[in-house]
């Protein structure tokens, strides 16, 4: 575990009280207005930063705490944080000594760090619009649901919004099972694509283990199936966020090396034992990473070891990469409005 040498906590215990006193307080109407933690995770995007903590204090909820945790940047990021100390909303400025060497442990602390009965996780290079966390709150409030999250909208890095289509299912807002919801969004494609755009419930994730931490670049996908299956999930169709697209993102670097493919087969592995997959999802799934792993932006030696990974399975092959087209091309002209609710 990393050592912290430069930490700005803002009377943790006595704020910590303070915060849980407020949270109580009639006048706040706090059944409709409940505490969010937002946890700022960042590895050198200074270039980002100041737009990404802006949005989150210039967010219409009034009722948020801010934890930045810097994960031994070298680009002047933790001296963009500590601007930022003094306002009220902003709990802790942290930095770790080293590299962590996994985003997702940066979760894991803001999580335990979090006083709020929400957490939203608010990559450093992102960016949103002001009503996000008002919706996502609101959206957990009314449903009852572990997890809420809203369509992103992909930006470059200067932040001009790129091109995309979204399918039929997509366009609308829908409440899922949240099993059905892992067996059909969670095993292929990963239909959480940008932890920004996502509210959960702190106590559920606090029940999600920590296995995901060991992971570098697919620990999101595990996480987020570990919070589905405690209960529902609600999307709203509203694009509330900003998800960035730049050369340095940890997640392209590890889609051109292959490690997410190689370890999404750990998680596949995991969710068809524990899931059941029917031979269906299994064949979707093996299509998607079949996809992926022809899809040209991996190196040779990164292919041979993913497939050796994947050709494990039985269902692999070019015949599941098919249907998986097939089924991607059927939900792209809507012709497969899932039947959610």
């Amino acid at each position: 575990m990393a050592h912290n040498d430069k930490t700005v906590h803002k009377g943790d215990i006595g704020r910590a009280a303070e915060t849980r006193q407020r949270a109580e307080e009639p006048g706040l109407r706090t059944g409709e207005c409940p505490l969010v933690s937002v946890v700022v995770p960042n590895y050198n995007h200074s270039a980002y930063l100041r737009e990404r903590i802006e949005t989150i204090l210039n967010q219409t909820y009034p009722h948020i705490e801010i934890f930045l945790l810097d994960d031994a940047s070298t680009d002047g990021s933790l001296g963009i944080m500590q601007e930022y100390a003094g306002d009220s909303r902003v709990r802790m400025v942290e930095s770790n000594a080293r590299n962590s060497g996994s985003a997702f442990r940066q979760w894991a602390k803001g999580i335990a760090l979090a006083q709020g009965k929400y957490v939203w996780i608010a990559e450093s290079d992102d960016s949103c619009d002001p009503h996000l966390a008002e919706t996502l709150a609101g959206l957990l409030e009314q449903t009852g649901s572990v997890v809420a999250f809203c369509r992103s909208l992909r930006i470059d890095g200067a932040g001009r919004e790129l091109a995309q289509s979204v399918s039929k299912s997509w366009r609308r807002d829908f409440r899922a099972d949240g099993e059905t919801f892992v067996r059909r969004c969670l095993t292929g494609y990963n239909h959480i694509c940008n932890a920004s755009g996502v509210m959960f419930r702190r106590d559920a994730a606090m029940r999600a283990g920590s296995d995901y931490t060991e992971y570098t670049a697919s620990g999101d996908r595990l996480f987020w199936s570990e919070l589905c299956l405690q209960g529902r999930v609600s999307y709203t169709a509203a694009a509330l966020n900003r998800f960035r697209q730049h050369g340095d993102k940890v997640s392209d670097k590890a889609e051109r090396s292959g490690l997410n493919i190689c370890e999404d087969h750990r998680i596949y592995e995991l969710l068809c034992e524990r899931l059941q997959l029917s031979r269906r999802e299994r064949l979707l799934a093996c299509g998607y990473h079949y996809q992926a792993i022809h899809s040209g932006r991996l190196t040779e030696e990164a292919r041979h070891e993913a497939e050796s990974l994947w050709q494990q399975e039985a269902e692999y092959g070019r015949g599941a990469y098919l249907k998986y087209m097939l089924h991607r091309a059927a939900e792209k002209a809507g012709l497969m409005d899932y039947p959610w609710s």
